[in-house]
């Protein structure tokens, strides 16, 4: 299995934060290729890949984005499903991870919890907000289910 990290904006280094996230993830120790973002560089995404895509979200939204100069730029999860199949992703490729606020929903910290720097341990997380159908990782998941 590899691991691949898409942003499916062409100038992400001009988002404030997008622009460090490829030196944060490996000083990480997070091991993983680049994709680009041209036609058919997701061609070579396994089917048992890891596809990490980054951007920003917000909660209740179903798009991600990034911030540049010239203002914000953002795909809905039908306009991302659309770029993943016109790049090349598989029709059988199945393991998507979203590197986004709120992407799968929200959540909070239990107020008895300590404070914690990097990693919340899970037991001191709970879900703030239910987000099955009402987050960008269900609703592309739906719309890539419908295209097959």
């Amino acid at each position: 299995m590899s691991v691949w990290l898409y942003f499916p904006f062409g100038n992400f280094k001009e988002d404030d934060v997008l622009k460090d996230d490829v030196k944060d993830f490996r000083d990480a120790g997070v091991k993983f290729h680049r994709t680009g973002n041209k036609p058919s560089c997701l061609e070579r995404v396994g089917d048992g890949d890891l596809l990490m895509i980054g951007g920003h979200g917000d909660e209740d939204d179903f798009s991600i984005s990034m911030t540049a100069p010239k203002g914000e730029r953002s795909l809905t999860a039908n306009d991302s499903a659309q770029k993943l199949k016109k790049y090349g992703l598989k029709r059988t490729h199945q393991s998507i991870l979203l590197l986004t606020c709120f992407g799968g929903g929200s959540t909070k910290k239990h107020t008895h919890a300590p404070r914690i720097v990097g990693v919340a341990k899970s037991e001191l997380v709970s879900v703030h907000k239910k987000a099955a159908g009402k987050c960008l990782a269900s609703v592309l998941a739906k719309v890539l289910g419908k295209e097959g």
